[in-house]
Formats: C-alpha cells, sequence, structure tokens
C-alpha cells in the first residue's frame, strides 16, 4: 500500500481508458475528482482510442487527449517527454499496463474482477452482486485521499452540436418526449426487430423519439408522435435529444449511462448479461428532490448471466435471453414512470 503522495505542485497524470461509448462515460467523475480535489489540481491527459476521442473532446476536467488505433506504443515517444507524475489505468489490460511499465510513474490501476466474474458466469456459483465499476474507478484514488463528490456521471455536448430546436419539432418540445435507443453492441444485448416494431404500436400516442446507429434501421409502425431519427444523427446529437428527453427506453448501452449523466428516468433491457455485474447504472445519492427511477427488464432464466458481455446467449442466439422480455414488460414499466410523472 502506497502513502499518500506529497503534492506541492499541480499533478500531471495520464488516465488510460481505450474503449468504449458506455466505458468511457462511466469514468467521468475520476477526471472532476482529480482536478477539482488535489491540493493544487490537476494537468488530466486521456490515452483513449481514436474512434472514442469524440465522448471527451468537450469535457473540461480532461486537458489533453492522446488518440490511437489500437496501442499507447503508437504515441510512446511523446509520452515519455511528458514526464506524467502519475498514471491511472482504468483499462487494465495488457496493452495499457505495458505502456505504464515503459512510462515507469507511479502508477494505479482498476480491479475488474474478471476472475470472480468468469466464476459466476460459467460455473454459475454465484456470490452476489459485484461493486459497480465507477466505485472500483474511484477506488484507484484512494492513495491521493479523494472522495466520491457524489455528483455522477457527467457528459459533455461540444457547442457546435446542433442544438435541440435543430433537431426535433417545437411541439416535441413543448410538449415533453421520450427517447428509445435501438441497438447495442452485441447481439445478445440486441431485443429484436420485432419486439421494437410491436412496441412502436402499443406507443402509438405517445411522443417518442427513436435513435441508433446506421445498422439498426427498423421499420416503425407509423404514428405522428413518432419521430425516426435511427441513423440520422451523431452520438452528440443523440446526447442532445436524451438531456432532453423526459426518459429513456434503452438496452445496456452507451445510451443507457449517458441518460444516467443527464439524470433521466431509464428503462433498461438487459439480455445475456446482468447489471449484477457491475456495469449497471450509476446513480450517486439523489439530491433533495430528485426522483430518478431505474427499471431493468431482464430474462428469468435458469443459468444467467450468460457472458459477461452479452456477446453468448447460453439458449442460443435465435432464442436469447433479451427477446424473454415482452413488450407488455416495457409498457408496464413505463406506464409506472408515466404515473410518476402525474
Amino acid at each position: 500500500m502506497y502513502l499518500a503522495p506529497e503534492m506541492n505542485s499541480r499533478a500531471k497524470i495520464l488516465v488510460i481508458r481505450f474503449s468504449s461509448i458506455g466505458d468511457i462515460v462511466l469514468t467521468s467523475p475520476i477526471y472532476r475528482i482529480l482536478q477539482e480535489q488535489l491540493p493544487h489540481g490537476a494537468e488530466v491527459h486521456l490515452l483513449t482510442q481514436k474512434r472514442f476521442a469524440f465522448v471527451n473532446e468537450a469535457n473540461p476536467f480532461v486537458n489533453k487527449i492522446w488518440a490511437v488505433e489500437k496501442s499507447g506504443m503508437e504515441v510512446f515517444n511523446e509520452l515519455k517527454e511528458e514526464n506524467f507524475d502519475y498514471i491511472i489505468d482504468l483499462q487494465n489490460s495488457l496493452r495499457s499496463r505495458s505502456i505504464l511499465k515503459k512510462l515507469g510513474a507511479l502508477s494505479f490501476h482498476v480491479n475488474k474482477q474478471n476472475f470472480r466474474k468468469w466464476i459466476q458466469v460459467n460455473l454459475n456459483m454465484w456470490k452476489g452482486p459485484i461493486q459497480h465499476i465507477v466505485d472500483r474507478y474511484l477506488d484507484t484514488l484512494k492513495t491521493f485521499k479523494l472522495e466520491n463528490d457524489g455528483k455522477g456521471l457527467e457528459y459533455f455536448i461540444p457547442s457546435t452540436t446542433n442544438a435541440i430546436q435543430d433537431i426535433v419539432p417545437e411541439t416535441f418540445i413543448e410538449e415533453g418526449y421520450t427517447v428509445i435507443a435501438v441497438g447495442g453492441a452485441h447481439e445478445g444485448k440486441r431485443w429484436s426487430e420485432e419486439n421494437w416494431m410491436e412496441l412502436s404500436g402499443h406507443f402509438h400516442d405517445e411522443r417518442i423519439v427513436w435513435v441508433g446507429g446506421k445498422e439498426d434501421s427498423i421499420q416503425l409502425n407509423h404514428s405522428p408522435f413518432h419521430l425516426d431519427l435511427i441513423g440520422k444523427c451523431s452520438v452528440h446529437e443523440s446526447a442532445r435529444l436524451v438531456e432532453k428527453a423526459k426518459a429513456v427506453i434503452c438496452g445496456d448501452t452507451g445510451m443507457m449511462h449517458i441518460a444516467a449523466a443527464f439524470k433521466k428516468d431509464i428503462i433498461a433491457l438487459w439480455g445475456c448479461t446482468t447489471p449484477d455485474l457491475g456495469m449497471g447504472v450509476y446513480r450517486p445519492k439523489p439530491l433533495v428532490g430528485e426522483h430518478m427511477h431505474t427499471t431493468y427488464l431482464q430474462a428469468k432464466r435458469k443459468g444467467r448471466p450468460c457472458s459477461k458481455l452479452g456477446n453468448h446467449c447460453k439458449y442460443g442466439m435465435h432464442n436469447k435471453c433479451i427477446d424473454v422480455i415482452q413488450v407488455n414488460h416495457v409498457e408496464e414499466a413505463y406506464n409506472k414512470i408515466k404515473n410518476k410523472w402525474e
């Protein structure tokens, strides 16, 4: 165990987190706490993959982003010249450890709990919920005697991103809307197109904005209250929509964590994995007057979770766990949230 470092000047700190969107959003408290709680502040650098660098491009707590295609070795010489005081490794992989070893600065890394996850997923030896990854990220700061500030996640939208008035009609803004984010990084996290189509029919009189990637395009039931922006918005524009929404319905995706950053009511569909593995919606202790609601919808099947990342289902991808969640389950959860609004 290290003693708390003596800091007589502003510390230069490298944070490593290569991927992906949701995982990087979950690191947001780290940068803020380093900047706000260290006695002399911090100069925070982030090493990440180029395709995910945009997530923090407007983050005022990140001073410089080092974007690479695959490995930190691509910019190793430049990183070496920075003479970092400390390295905080939130990736904790072979490629991140190789970087911090070569840079030689005092380093701290996140406990990914991979062995415990493997036991629980592969041997069905359930040991109870795993500590949330955000709290494990924050554990890397204990040596500095820094504490969880309770402010939760943040997502910063660049000023160049379209304003909400340029994305949705004025009636949506005035009367309020719900965002439904379809898709998912892994097949086991994706609700079927048939289910989304059926849900759009059930929600025909609800004001809904649909978002997702270009690969997520689905044939929705026509409704004048629905706006289909699937494949038409950038992640920042989708975040803008989430920022102004009343609630978000989604799978276990980066958009779920962005919704948490904006303190939204969330209905999250979980398939072959489970939030109990430590990657669920992160909610700090709510402030007075805040009543954020999170609903997890999960298949009740023996042997879950099927996989750590949701990329494998023990029941087969044609009978995957997430499709056990029925449309009426989502509708019931949504009606409960609506009752709270009313």
